[in-house]
């Protein structure tokens, strides 16, 4: 149910009741992985956190909601969350404020459309392959642009207006073809 070594603490499954457990005071890494989420229904995360249960991973830095069927995903007041994978559900909105977020994986998703990402001010990775994204611009990257060093969107129906617009915005981050 949870581990525990020098670094954090993970745990694998939610607790039945929260409030009379104190194993889950410090969590930091939290994993539910592999439809573990399905038995709560689970269409938005940040409802559901709303819940008993944002108390217990409000200091939370790693967050792996892997291979769920999560289809909005909705997270704000994590003010500790740096990492956050969610690849494989059905996200298909996302709306997140996450200000100390730097690593960020939505790839095998049903995201059609770039999503703001002006929340994301220490973003450095930003994984978005295999979704349904169609266009970007260079405005939507514009506030992640100081930070961001890693960016995949393979694999997504991305079309470039023209050729100008395709080039200014490899170059503006530093891509080479």
């Amino acid at each position: 149910m949870s581990q525990q070594d020098n670094l954090y603490t993970t745990i694998t499954r939610l607790p039945d009741d929260p409030k009379d457990s104190s194993d889950y005071k410090k969590i930091t890494h939290l994993e539910l992985v592999s439809k573990d989420l399905i038995k709560y229904q689970l269409l938005n995360i940040d409802q559901f956190a709303m819940d008993k249960y944002k108390n217990i991973y409000k200091f939370l830095t790693f967050l792996n909601l892997n291979d769920n069927c999560i289809s909005i995903l909705k997270l704000k007041g994590y003010n500790f969350l740096e990492t956050l994978q969610a690849s494989n559900n059905q996200i298909s909105v996302v709306e997140i404020d996450l200000p100390a977020l730097r690593i960020l994986d939505l790839s095998k998703n049903n995201i059609k459309k770039m999503f703001e990402l002006n929340n994301l001010g220490s973003l450095r990775e930003l994984i978005l392959s295999q979704n349904s994204i169609s266009e970007i611009s260079y405005d939507a990257f514009k506030s992640v642009k100081a930070t961001l060093n890693k960016l995949d969107m393979s694999e997504n129906l991305i079309e470039f207006s023209n050729v100008k617009e395709f080039f200014n915005f490899t170059e503006t981050f530093g891509m080479k073809e």
